[in-house]
């Protein structure tokens, strides 16, 4: 009877082990192509596109109207809607860098997650003497 669990025990350990490994050869591998399946176009919107375009087109038409006077004739309204206008542009061109990001950085969780599932599979191999 001690013989029966031994055996499932040690097949159960087995079982786990080359799952684990699998798993995590698996992750890897798939971490190193996820990029280049997602472009992370699906976290950055057409209408975020288009308002990126157009502000900063403003905002460069808003430089050359300011580059074009002198400092004494530039108006402070003109200086305002400039920077306005460059916290909106820096804030579109964040989101745009993190959107293009995202892929990337999920890449980087599954190559852990990856490694991870791979050191504790080849662990439990080893460690229940399964590689007999």
């Amino acid at each position: 009877m001690r013989d029966n669990n031994a055996t499932a025990t040690s097949v159960n350990a087995r079982t786990v082990s080359m799952s684990l490994l699998l798993a995590g050869a698996a992750f890897m591998i798939l971490s190193w192509f996820w990029p280049l399946l997602f472009s992370g176009k699906s976290q950055w919107s057409d209408d975020q596109a288009k308002q990126f375009a157009q502000s900063s087109a403003h905002l460069h038409e808003l430089i050359d109207q300011y580059s074009e006077k002198s400092p004494a004739k530039r108006s402070t309204a003109l200086t305002d809607e400039l920077r306005k206008t460059h916290d909106e542009v820096a804030e579109l061109r964040g989101q745009l860098a993190s959107a293009r990001a995202w892929p990337d950085r999920f890449a980087g969780v599954l190559r852990y997650v990856g490694i991870a599932a791979a050191v504790i599979g080849a662990t439990v191999f080893f460690a229940t003497g399964q590689h007999t």
